[in-house]
């Protein structure tokens, strides 16, 4: 049975043998875009852009910013985004209730406290959202694409992904 499951999920490219894990640093090394094929997750927001953006934080709680290692290289057309996806239908920071289509195509972004009138900034956002691992049950920010915003929709912003990978910054 388990054999013809396994055969079946190979057929249809859905299957993913289970390999020795490494760390995101040794996954990276050599690599020169992270791409929404890599199954590779952070703890924290800081080891992200560390491994990603050749910064130096011990910390960071922001979950929408630009690290100036990106400005030197990017300018001002991207921001990084790390929004925590909604839990069976519910915001889990500050009310900011994040859904992810099942395509993965799609963000729709709300906040249930408060009427918010759109974004700040509509620059394109490079996201890596905060998702459960279903395997370790460790939450974890894994990179979901290049996504920009579409517009507004009842009160609710639609963001669509339009990049599935962005460039490394090393330094």
């Amino acid at each position: 049975m388990v054999r013809a499951v396994v055969a079946r999920k190979r057929a249809v490219q859905e299957f993913h043998e289970w390999t020795q894990p490494v760390s995101a640093e040794q996954y990276f090394l050599g690599k020169d875009k992270i791409d929404v094929g890599d199954r590779i997750g952070f703890r924290r927001i800081s080891d992200a852009c560390n491994v990603l953006f050749g910064t130096r934080y011990s910390s960071m709680q922001r979950s929408y910013f630009m690290p100036s290692t990106m400005r030197e290289r990017y300018g001002d057309e991207y921001l990084l985004w790390f929004p925590k996806l909604a839990i069976e239908g519910k915001a889990v920071a500050h009310g900011w209730n994040n859904r992810l289509s099942e395509d993965g195509l799609t963000i729709v972004q709300y906040n249930e406290r408060e009427d918010v009138q759109g974004p700040e900034d509509p620059k394109k956002r490079v996201t890596l959202a905060q998702v459960k691992d279903p395997i370790t049950g460790y939450r974890e920010y894994r990179f979901f694409g290049v996504f920009e915003f579409r517009g507004l929709d009842d009160g609710k912003e639609i963001y669509t992904r339009c990049d599935r990978s962005f460039g490394i910054v090393r330094h």
